[in-house]
């Protein structure tokens, strides 16, 4: 986890000028080493154009290395009393 925490130090600005960054955390219980990070988008074009540029400007922290042993992605659509609305 101490990699992958570092990693994300030295791209987390350069990433977040694509799109803001809602929440990054990992647990010490549960599933051992469960990183999990929070991108709200405008919308499922949106998220697909910042992926996209993301991935060509290399700033995506941990993607497709060693240590990530499974990804699970997750399109969330907030609830009607959510700010995120």
């Amino acid at each position: 986890m101490a990699k992958l925490i570092d990693e994300w130090k030295g791209v987390i600005e350069a990433r977040t000028a694509y799109s803001p960054l809602a929440m990054a955390m990992y647990s010490e219980f549960g599933p051992m080493n469960k990183f999990v990070n929070v991108w709200p988008y405008a919308g499922v074009e949106h998220r697909a154009e910042v992926g996209g540029k993301t991935a060509a400007a290399k700033v995506w922290a941990g993607a497709g290395d060693a240590h990530t042993l499974a990804q699970e992605n997750r399109l969330c659509v907030p609830s009607a009393f959510s700010p995120a609305q």
